[in-house]
């Protein structure tokens, strides 16, 4: 894993993720219920961030060597 120098930006990797219109208008509507509910800046991006952070700790606990 490359390490990040001080000062300087993280270089960011893209990814393109298609979703079907349904589910794009409810992550749109969550992104926008939970910014008013917060009342902090909540966008789709942010959502997106989260749901794969869970998804990752779900398989690392499932990994051989990762306990319980």
């Amino acid at each position: 894993m490359e390490r990040q120098a001080p000062g300087r930006p993280q270089r960011l990797k893209g990814q393109t993720l298609r979703l079907p219109p349904e589910t794009w208008w409810k992550l749109k509507l969550l992104a926008a219920t939970l910014d008013a509910t917060r009342g902090t800046r909540v966008t789709q991006h942010d959502l997106l961030l989260e749901a794969l952070n869970d998804l990752f700790r779900k398989y690392r606990k499932a990994l051989p060597g990762n306990g319980p």
